[in-house]
C-alpha cells in the first residue's frame, strides 16, 4: 500500500526541497505538523533596513506536487509575524492573498502563467512549485507590499497583476 505522505512516495523530491532550500534559504527548518505535513520555517526581510521582519511558513499541502489551481501551488506561505489576519484586518484588504480552509489567509506565490507546463499523455500539466520558488515569491510579494502600506506604491499597481 502506498504511503499518503508524498515525501514518503518520492524521496528523491524530498531530498531536492531540501537541497533547494539549503541553497537558497538555509536559515529555514524543516518541521512536521500534527497532520503530517511538513513546512518550513524561518525569517525573511526582503527590504532590509527598510521594511520589517516577516516569519514564514511555507507549508507542503498533501498533494504535493500539484499546481492544479490557477493561483497558489501545493506550497502554502503563511506569514506568522506579522499576522496576515491581523495585517489585513488593519489595511482593509491587501493584495494578492488567498484563503485556505479554515478561513486563514496566506500569500498567493504562484500563478501557472509563470509555472513551466507540458504534456502528460493528453493532459496538460504544470510543473509543481519547490518551497524554495515559493519562498521566493514571497520575498516580493513582502517587498511590494511593504512598499504599498507604506504609500509608497499606488494602489492600482499593487492589485493589479503584479507578478
Amino acid at each position: 500500500m502506498a504511503s499518503f505522505y508524498w515525501y514518503e512516495r518520492n524521496p528523491e523530491l524530498l531530498q531536492a526541497e531540501k537541497a533547494a532550500m539549503q541553497q537558497f534559504f538555509p536559515h529555514f527548518k524543516l518541521q512536521t505538523l500534527d497532520d503530517g505535513r511538513l513546512y518550513w520555517v524561518g525569517t525573511l526581510n526582503p527590504r532590509g533596513k527598510a521594511g520589517g521582519t516577516w516569519t514564514l511558513m511555507a507549508i507542503y499541502q498533501h498533494d504535493h506536487p500539484n499546481n492544479d489551481a490557477r493561483y497558489g501551488s501545493s506550497v502554502r506561505i503563511y506569514s506568522i509575524k506579522p499576522d496576515l489576519d491581523e495585517l489585513c484586518r488593519a489595511a482593509g484588504s491587501l493584495p494578492h492573498v488567498l484563503v485556505d480552509e479554515a478561513n486563514h489567509y496566506y500569500m498567493c506565490t504562484s500563478d501557472r502563467q509563470y509555472v513551466k507546463e507540458g504534456l502528460h499523455g493528453d493532459k496538460k500539466e504544470y510543473e509543481a512549485t519547490s518551497a524554495a520558488s515559493s519562498l521566493a515569491w514571497a520575498a516580493k510579494w513582502i517587498f511590494i507590499v511593504e512598499e504599498w502600506l507604506e504609500g509608497e506604491l499606488p494602489t492600482r499597481e499593487v492589485f493589479a497583476d503584479v507578478y
